[in-house]
């Protein structure tokens, strides 16, 4: 019964996660909770150090902030930080004393549950957003002002308190779930969720999970006709035609919002701008300029950082000092993770970061894991244009998910 529990816990909370982070905190804590009493009352636990796989789990993340408490002592700031990454240790601590037979079961239950919220989510925002454009347009038809400034991305979201980056995440990731370990074996179900979850991206308009989303079906596409040339000729007719309706697809979002996001948009984000306009309603600092501003700093204080938490009062310092109020106003971090890492902990964090993906990244790839695989190619990609790992929305996501991809018995070839 409380295997159950555990089990129906973990669907629950990826089900919620693209719903209400605040909710899906409320899962994780009955999850852990679940897991505990199990763990206690069961006498098929494991140990946990016995599995050398624990010293590739997301407790590394944690160690430069244990650091910081060595060298800045309990500064508040340093304290609120490990509260907000806590479950960076509870997560892979719980899920790696659970009999492996539940975590293989709970991969498949916590993947199905973020299928199924991403499903009726993105459903809920795609109803809503042509509602809206019906009622702008006051007749039924579609042009390419829907996927203008004032329909994509964060007013794309309007209504569900997430940002669209850290909900993207969870589509693309529902996505990569939906195709690799084929939880939905009816065909027309598949293919439905399947545009859902095509569309919820389109409308998300984010650059990073758009070229994310790029390459996973170009590599899908690939290894269809690789695999299909000897075999079924319908199934690879059916992947050149999916690939000429991708390519499609770009040409009809040429003249968008869409479009402008990933060329001027882009030019102006990868330029040294301060102040200045990247689009027809907005101005700001460039990403660039902004993670100028973060490699000076860290080169003043290269080996230990600032210590976990301080990057925003460190960096909002330095912005004043550029000129960059914007910035400094809407107190920024770097929107890296990566320069985050170094910006907090210096080159010892950053070490451990890289580290941690990279030996991730080859077990998932030893034990033929795609899903794994993409899961942290798709973190790791993020984490190049947001500091993903800075909230609450993506830090639960992460250790959950990463935890039980590296204990589970996963081998999704496809």
């Amino acid at each position: 019964m409380l295997s159950k529990g555990v089990l129906y816990a973990g669907f629950i909370f990826g089900f919620l996660l693209p719903i209400s982070t605040k909710y899906s905190n409320v899962a994780i804590i009955v999850f852990y909770f679940l897991s505990c009493t199990l763990i206690i009352s069961s006498r098929k636990s494991r140990p946990l150090f016995k599995d050398k796989n624990v010293y590739l789990s997301t407790v590394l993340l944690v160690l430069p902030i244990v650091i910081s408490i060595f060298f800045l002592g309990l500064e508040d700031s340093v304290l609120k930080m490990l509260g907000r990454r806590i479950t960076l240790i509870i997560s892979p601590v719980v899920v790696f004393m659970l009999p492996k037979v539940i975590v293989t079961e709970l991969r498949k239950k916590a993947s199905f549950g973020l299928i199924l919220g991403s499903f009726f989510t993105s459903a809920y925002l795609i109803f809503a957003v042509l509602k809206r454009f019906f009622i702008e347009k006051g007749a039924w038809v579609i042009d390419e002002d829907l996927f203008d400034y004032y329909h994509t991305n964060a007013n794309f979201m309007s209504g569900i308190d997430i940002h669209p980056s850290y909900y993207g995440m969870y589509v693309l990731v529902a996505l990569f779930s939906l195709l690799l370990q084929k939880p939905i074996r009816n065909q027309f179900i598949k293919s439905g969720i399947g545009i859902v979850f095509l569309l919820s991206l389109i409308f998300l308009n984010s650059r990073i999970l758009l070229f994310l989303l790029f390459f996973f079906i170009l590599w899908v596409i690939l290894k269809e006709v690789i695999l299909k040339l000897k075999s079924n000729k319908h199934r690879l007719f059916a992947g050149v035609i999916g690939a000429f309706v991708f390519l499609g697809l770009i040409l009809i979002l040429k003249n968008t919002y869409i479009y402008h996001k990933f060329s001027k948009e882009l030019v102006w984000d990868l330029s040294n701008e301060v102040g200045t306009k990247y689009n027809s309603k907005n101005q700001g600092d460039s990403r660039l300029a902004r993670w100028k501003t973060a490699i000076d700093a860290i080169k003043q204080k290269p080996f230990f950082g600032y210590g976990a938490g301080n990057e925003t009062e460190t960096l909002k310092q330095k912005y004043l000092e550029r000129g960059m109020e914007s910035s400094a106003s809407l107190q920024y971090n770097s929107h890296n993770q990566f320069i985050t890492t170094l910006v907090e902990g210096g080159i010892f964090a950053f070490l451990l970061f890289i580290g941690f993906f990279i030996s991730n990244l080859c077990l998932a790839w030893n034990k033929f894991d795609i899903l794994f695989f993409f899961f942290l190619i798709s973190v790791m990609t993020i984490c190049l244009v947001e500091s993903y790992l800075n909230r609450n929305a993506g830090i639960s996501f992460f250790s959950f998910f990463s935890s039980i991809f590296l204990l589970s018995n996963g081998d999704s070839r496809g």
